[in-house]
C-alpha cells in the first residue's frame, strides 16, 4: 500500500537531530498556549479588580490614588467593549497557534521525505539557480507547499497529513465537529464583524438591514474558548503522537514525551468542564483557517 511505503520511508528518517527539530515545533505551540493562559489569568485579575472597586467599601488610603484614579475612569461600555475584543483575540491568537504548528509539522514531513511534495509541483528555474545548493532547493518547495496547504481548513490539513503521509490520527467524530466549529468560528471573527445585511430593495436600491448585535456581532463566551482551546490541544496532541509513533518511532526523545503529556493533560482536565456555546455563522466551510 502506498501509505505504508511512505510511512516506511519517513521512518528511516528517524534520527536525534529530527527528534529535536520535532520537540521544538511541538514546544512552539506549548508555549503559545502558556502565553495564552497567562493573558487570560491577568484579564481575570484585572476583572476581579475592576469589580472590587465597585463593590469593596475601603478607605482611598488602601489604595494608589493614582490606580484608582484609573478604575473609576473605565466606563462600563469601554469595559463591556474590552471583553469582547479579548475574546476574540484569545480565540483568533489559539487558532493561529495551531495553524502554525500544523504548517511547520507538514513542512518538517515534506523535508524528511521530498518525493511527498509531488511530482506535479513546479518550481522554475530562476529559484532553482538562484538557491545556492540541492538542500536549499528543497527547503524551499517544502515551504511552498506547505503554504499552499496552509489554505485548506484543518480538517483538509488533517486530510491531507493522513493521504499524504499515511498517519492515522486518534480524533473523535466530537473532536472533528469542535475543530470545524472553533475553526470557522474564528474565520467569522477575523472576516466578519459587520452587523448589517446588504440587499436590493423593490426599486432596486441598495439598501440594509440589522442582522446581529451592534455590540457584540460574534458572540464567544468563556466556555467557547475553554472548548476552543481542549479542542486545539486534543489536535496537536493527535497529530504530535501520529508523528512520534508512526514517523519517529525508532527514536525515543523525552521532550517529545514530556510535551505530548502535558497536552494529553491540559486536554483531559478540561474535556468535562468546558462545553461551548454554539452559534451561528460558522463561516463558509470552502473558506481555509488562515
Amino acid at each position: 500500500m502506498p501509505t505504508v511505503r511512505r510511512r516506511k520511508r519517513l521512518a528511516q528518517n528517524g534520527s536525534a537531530k529530527n527528534a529535536e527539530t520535532f520537540a521544538a515545533i511541538l514546544s512552539t505551540f506549548s508555549v503559545g498556549m502558556l502565553r495564552l493562559t497567562e493573558s487570560e489569568l491577568a484579564s481575570l485579575r484585572l476583572s476581579v479588580a475592576v469589580a472590587s472597586h465597585h463593590t469593596v467599601d475601603r478607605a482611598e488610603t488602601d489604595l494608589d490614588r493614582e490606580s484608582l484614579r484609573q478604575l473609576q475612569a473605565i466606563r462600563p461600555t469601554s469595559w463591556d467593549a474590552f471583553n469582547y475584543v479579548s475574546r476574540l483575540s484569545h480565540l483568533v491568537y489559539a487558532t493561529s497557534l495551531l495553524d502554525t504548528f500544523l504548517t511547520d509539522t507538514t513542512q518538517f514531513l515534506l523535508m524528511l521525505n521530498p518525493a511527498s511534495i509531488g511530482k506535479d509541483f513546479k518550481i522554475s528555474i530562476a529559484d532553482v539557480l538562484e538557491k545556492g545548493s540541492r538542500s536549499e532547493v528543497l527547503v524551499y518547495a517544502a515551504q511552498r507547499k506547505a503554504r499552499e496547504v496552509s489554505y485548506k481548513t484543518f480538517l483538509q490539513r488533517l486530510d491531507y497529513l493522513r493521504e499524504r503521509f499515511g498517519l492515522e490520527f486518534d480524533l473523535s467524530g466530537g473532536d472533528v465537529g469542535e475543530l470545524g466549529h472553533f475553526s470557522g468560528l474564528r474565520n467569522v471573527a477575523v472576516h466578519d464583524q459587520g452587523f448589517i445585511r446588504l440587499f436590493l430593495d423593490d426599486e432596486g436600491e441598495v439598501d440594509f438591514d440589522q442582522r446581529s448585535c451592534s455590540l457584540h456581532p460574534t458572540v464567544v463566551s468563556i466556555d467557547d474558548l475553554r472548548s476552543a482551546y481542549r479542542a486545539y490541544r486534543k489536535v496537536a496532541f493527535a497529530v504530535g503522537t501520529a508523528v512520534h509513533r508512526q514517523v519517529l518511532k525508532s527514536v525515543s526523545h523525552q521532550m517529545i514525551s514530556l510535551e505530548l503529556d502535558v497536552l494529553s493533560k491540559h486536554s483531559d482536565s478540561s474535556a468535562d468542564t468546558s462545553k461551548g456555546t454554539r452559534h451561528d455563522g460558522e463561516g463558509d466551510p470552502s473558506d481555509g483557517d488562515a
